[in-house]
């Protein structure tokens, strides 16, 4: 695109429709802004030398055939299952390009990658929009959620929890990098701060799912700390522990006081019986979906699991056991195989990530966690913003790698 200005107002807009989701009618601005992006961009395409950076690397090409694959199957499986078995043509094909889109707007990030700088800076300011929101509910004690606080836009517990959880991986990962690091600059404090506030807000939206993840995530960060640096095993015992019992205390003590901490520990407490409901509704939609052999092996097609519920709304309540409804155990190991050939990327470059490799993974991993229990990577809010972050630091990383090669050329020439 030659237009820098219009490039980054396009994208600008993206951004903010992705954080905020305004809508018209049905259709949200994002799905309107992400096809005339693209249609901007076929008409101003950006040179071949340009566009080829980041993929003429074999492992970016890699990833981009392994979801053309993923997709190709399910597109494949919900056409046969359509013609030939108990599929509709809606919600199939609209659970379908949905998911493809999610796709496309990581796809479209990549392309953009020289923006990259941009688009961070942009994520962390709507990000930090926000958390304001979230914090004005909790001083006023006015929740514009479902049981807690909501985001702008989105009031659902598990969408607004994730989001603000992915705040808190994203904090928690620069703070992880820094100590490292042993940066000795203020910022570790700016960072922790950041970190509190965040817990706070995901607290508040008493969301499990979010809760659940932020304390697994945590767990995590120690242990990959640990990892680094393995004499600090029996100082973190000696200290982990009684924090652990002082954070406790801290958060009962708000018992009475302040409503969301409330919601969010009587939430909490709803947990195994939770649980236990999930698995006989596991049980009972494998016995009725999974109904020949071959379904378990390329799975009965996009939105199958809707179909036989009667529902249009997500209800599966697991990512896993969805993508094996839909494209069974060879989608669910091609959609493995993706997410891994990231992390094995993004590793490569850590060099040129910086704190944004630490986020990224602790995101994921909350994200993979949540994914037992939850469809994450199909709810609208939370995929969007998930595969936002992860195409910027993707572009990031190959941003700032192309610069480091153009040194070392100048340097050699």
């Amino acid at each position: 695109m030659k237009n820098k200005t219009l490039q980054k107002t396009l994208i600008g807009l993206l951004l903010l429709a992705v954080f905020f989701s305004p809508r018209f009618g049905g259709f949200r601005a994002q799905d309107f802004l992400l096809v005339l992006s693209i249609l901007v961009w076929v008409v101003f395409p950006k040179s071949r030398n340009e566009l080829q950076y980041i993929f003429r690397d074999s492992r970016v090409a890699k990833l981009g055939r392994l979801i053309l694959v993923f997709l190709i199957l399910s597109l494949a499986m919900t056409i046969v299952h359509i013609l030939f078995g108990n599929l509709t043509v809606n919600p199939s094909l609209l659970f379908l390009v949905k998911e493809m889109q999610y796709f496309v707007l990581f796809g479209f990030i990549l392309l953009n990658y020289d923006q990259a700088k941009f688009m961070l800076r942009l994520y962390f300011i709507f990000m930090g929009i926000q958390v304001v929101w979230g914090l004005a509910q909790i001083a006023s004690g006015k929740a514009f959620g479902y049981y807690g606080i909501g985001l702008l836009g989105e009031g659902g517990s598990s969408q607004s929890g994730l989001v603000y959880f992915m705040g808190f991986a994203i904090a928690l990962g620069h703070l992880l990098n820094a100590i490292l690091e042993r940066d000795k600059s203020k910022r570790k404090s700016l960072y922790f701060l950041f970190l509190l506030t965040l817990m706070l807000c995901v607290m508040s939206t008493a969301s499990r799912t979010a809760i659940v993840a932020m304390a697994m995530t945590l767990v995590i960060a120690v242990v990959i700390f640990l990892l680094n640096r393995p004499w600090y095993l029996l100082i973190s015992l000696a200290v982990g522990l009684p924090t652990t019992g002082l954070a406790y205390w801290w958060l009962t003590s708000f018992s009475g006081r302040i409503v969301f901490v409330d919601r969010a520990l009587e939430r909490l407490s709803m947990f195994s019986r939770g649980s236990s409901v999930r698995f006989w509704k596991w049980r009972y939609d494998i016995q009725g979906i999974m109904d020949y052999a071959p379904g378990w092996l390329v799975g009965m097609g996009a939105a199958v699991h809707n179909v036989y519920r009667g529902t249009l709304t997500l209800g599966a309540d697991s990512q896993y056991l969805r993508i094996v409804y839909e494209k069974g155990v060879v989608g669910l190991a091609l959609w493995c195989t993706i997410i891994i050939t990231l992390f094995m990327i993004l590793r490569r470059n850590r060099e040129y990530l910086g704190p944004l490799y630490h986020s990224w993974v602790l995101v994921t991993f909350g994200m993979l966690v949540t994914g037992v229990t939850h469809e994450v990577f199909v709810v609208v809010k939370i995929a969007e913003s998930f595969w936002t972050f992860t195409g910027i630091c993707l572009g990031w990383a190959y941003l700032v790698r192309q610069g480091s090669d153009k040194e070392d050329q100048l340097a050699l020439s």
